[in-house]
């Protein structure tokens, strides 16, 4: 299982039944967007597989100042995830009230179609959220270039708020009709919402919403 996106600050893989769980540790889990790293977690002999045959043919070995400067930041871990919900979920909250705003898909808010199985299995819902806007491309263009403290780039889980415009950067080889049928309407946004304050966030956001 993937847990890339909640850490296990936020949700344990392992104690729901996975075998094994993967993490990209240049997301949340280093917070800051200073390093590349990755880890797999599973049985000791599989993980030793790993250790001993795989990179020892790929390579992938993780320089000793990034493992160094991971170790530092999981020390924050926790704090930095709670702080990352609390803000996604004010945004979330403003984003769903907003008439520009078709939706908004974040299982922190009570009707998205997985907030009780989300409930169940986790601490919090994290710091990555998705909004349609109106207007499809064109609409989501026009914010996306008219906010000032939102930045735009591909990756996410970072102390800063990033966003995204799926349609034509991670789905961009899709055709129109393959983006539709895979949920990725033209005005969706994808949104990583950092630790600023959440009011400068949708400050910002109502800035460019106008």
């Amino acid at each position: 299982m993937d847990n890339t996106t909640a850490t296990a600050a936020l949700q344990r893989p392992m104690d729901l039944g996975a075998d094994l769980v993967l993490l990209s540790i240049s997301k949340f889990l280093a917070g800051n967007g200073t390093l590349l790293g990755g880890a797999v977690v599973g049985p000791e002999g599989f993980i030793e597989d790993i250790r001993w045959n795989t990179t020892e043919f790929i390579g992938a070995i993780m320089q000793p100042m990034e493992a160094w400067m991971t170790l530092q930041y999981l020390e924050t871990l926790s704090m930095r995830m709670e702080k990352h919900s609390a803000n996604t979920m004010a945004v979330a909250q403003y984003l769903k009230k907003h008439p520009k705003v078709v939706h908004v898909n974040y299982s922190g808010l009570i009707d998205h179609p997985q907030h009780d199985l989300a409930c169940r299995q986790m601490n919090g819902h994290g710091g990555l959220l998705s909004f349609v806007l109106k207007g499809g491309m064109g609409g989501a263009s026009t914010v996306m270039n008219s906010l000032k403290m939102i930045v735009h780039a591909v990756t996410f889980g970072t102390s800063r708020t990033i966003c995204m415009h799926p349609p034509t950067i991670t789905h961009e080889h899709l055709t129109p009709k393959e983006r539709l049928k895979a949920g990725i309407d033209d005005g969706l946004i994808r949104l990583s919402v950092g630790l600023e304050n959440p009011e400068d966030l949708i400050r910002d956001l109502d800035r460019a919403l106008i």
